[in-house]
């Protein structure tokens, strides 16, 4: 599951090639109905499903949709408000979960933002091997090479 900022910032060329960053992993996957799934939440104050892990069952279905994502409007960059929704109301059978899949989390964050680094640390020293965040090309993750094996 992607998990990708919309607020005000998203008006920037880096909202440009953050989304072209997932839309460029999601055509590298194996996406398929019995493979990897790939759902997208955005957020800003608060999070949203912008699409089910069951939604879209191809790579290029994915990319194009994560290259139609809209700019932002608010004010307020919420990770962690993402991240709860992701581990509570996303990853559900609704959504397309498989209970015998395993759960990955990839964001960006921009360490330029206060105290979004030290989050993204914090993150990912308290939750499992599946939670990847990337911080301005700066990968915060215990084990990157996990995301290969995705």
């Amino acid at each position: 599951m992607f998990i990708i900022e919309r607020s005000e910032s998203s008006k920037h060329e880096n909202y440009v090639f953050l989304k072209a960053f997932f839309s460029n992993i999601a055509r590298q996957l194996d996406v398929a109905t019995d493979k990897i799934r790939i759902g997208v939440i955005t957020y800003n104050t608060d999070a949203y499903t912008t699409f089910t892990l069951d939604q879209y069952m191809t790579p290029t279905e994915i990319s194009y949709q994560i290259m139609k994502l809209p700019e932002g409007t608010d004010k307020r960059y919420m990770i962690d408000n993402a991240l709860a929704y992701a581990k509570t109301t996303f990853f559900t059978a609704a959504n397309g979960d498989r209970a015998s899949a395993a759960n990955y989390y990839v964001f960006v964050i921009d360490g330029v933002r206060s105290g979004a680094s030290i989050q993204g640390e914090f993150i990912t020293k308290a939750w499992p091997n599946t939670i990847f965040a990337i911080g301005k090309i700066l990968v915060y993750t215990k084990t990157i090479a996990s995301l290969a094996t995705l």
